[in-house]
């Protein structure tokens, strides 16, 4: 094994102990003393003026009432003469499963990638050396959002990416779908290759419009996506890879005929180093494709919502005329040699893209339209 491949190994397995320490820390609260919220003042009638005070601690989910006199100097409560009170901590239990889900996550692909490459060295070396790199500061970028969700206090934000994570799920489960029919279906027709493009661009879209119709802000609404984006690559990182190395033989048959043209000796380490390349691919291009992709979502749900019946109603007629003239474009792209494609494709992805996002803006407003009838 090349020193750069140790010096490699070391990096993932010092940032997965890092990681693993930040995330014990933070389930033992030694960053977090709690966020003090008063939620009700009473003033008694008394002469002496004594103030009975209802707080949260959104860290414990306790609620205390204790008795201060209304000075400039901090007086000391007695929370204990009057005992606490419960309340409901469910939403800061969520918010702490979904960043704690994210490091998670994180921890898993770091330990993955340094099993391919303590089976592989040669995946490591030459190009693939700057694929690792880039993967493990990828990936540490992604660590460091999971640990800012553990932190964010702000409602809204964490409505939008509560709401960015559950769509992530769906769009991590469509990414394995569509690996598990690409490895058992060598010849796939023009729909099964399609089908998971359609739905990754229809839940960006979704996420920013719904993200929007709760919160009203298109910050929010991006948000959403971005968080869409990457609960959906991790979920696919971690279960592509995990797959790939259990039942390594078979995905190495699956790729002879790159491999052949690769020019490697190792096609264990050609698969490493493709599952490299393909995770910074994914790291990269994902959370760009929802940030514009939501921005859409989020400003057709704001204009739909904004008018009357008839423009939704026109609205709803133009999203399937759109989607159907891209992929009808899409489809003839299929058929013509890889020079000619371009144009075609790039109108079918623009018209489709367009249409699959505005399908939740204006199927929410029909709905709404006939409530409000």
């Amino acid at each position: 094994m090349s020193s750069l491949v140790k010096i490699g190994l070391g990096v993932v397995f010092l940032l997965g102990a890092l990681l693993s320490t930040a995330g014990y820390a933070l389930f033992r609260g030694y960053f977090d003393h709690g966020l003090f919220e008063i939620k009700q003042v009473e003033w008694s009638p008394s002469p002496s003026r004594r103030v009975a005070v209802v707080a949260e601690r959104s860290e414990i989910g306790l609620r205390w009432i204790s008795r201060r006199p209304q000075s400039h100097k901090p007086a000391v409560g007695r929370p204990e003469e009057l005992g606490p009170v419960r309340v409901d901590s469910t939403l800061n239990r969520r918010q702490h499963m979904l960043a704690s889900m994210t490091v998670l996550g994180v921890l898993v692909v770091l330990s993955l990638i340094a099993v391919g490459v303590a089976r592989h060295p040669a995946s490591a070396q030459g190009a693939g050396s700057g694929l690792l790199r880039m993967d493990i500061a990828l990936l540490l970028a992604y660590g460091i959002a999971g640990v800012w969700v553990w932190f964010e206090r702000r409602p809204e934000v964490n409505l939008s990416m509560r709401i960015g994570a559950r769509l992530g799920v769906l769009l991590g489960a469509v990414h394995v779908a569509n690996h598990v029919v690409e490895s058992y279906v060598p010849h796939r027709p023009f729909v099964l290759i399609i089908s998971p493009v359609f739905l990754m661009l229809a839940l960006f879209g979704a996420a920013g419009s719904t993200a929007w119709q709760r919160t009203r802000s298109l910050g929010l609404s991006v948000i959403a996506g971005v968080w869409c984006a990457i609960t959906g690559i991790l979920i696919t990182v971690c279960v592509v890879f995990s797959v790939s190395l259990a039942f390594e033989g078979n995905a190495e048959l699956q790729m002879h005929e790159a491999f052949a043209a690769s020019g490697m000796n190792d096609p264990g380490a050609f698969l490493v180093r493709n599952m490299l390349e393909a995770t910074s691919e994914g790291l990269v291009r994902m959370p760009i494709f929802a940030v514009f992709l939501s921005f859409i979502g989020a400003i057709t749900n704001a204009w739909i919502s904004g008018a009357s019946r008839r423009p939704a109603l026109v609205a709803a007629f133009l999203t399937p005329l759109m989607f159907g003239v891209g992929a009808t474009a899409l489809w003839h792209a299929d058929s013509l040699e890889r020079a000619a494609r371009p144009p075609f494709v790039m109108t079918g992805v623009a018209l489709a893209g367009l249409a699959l996002c505005g399908a939740h803006p204006t199927w929410s407003a029909l709905r709404r339209a006939r409530q409000r009838s």
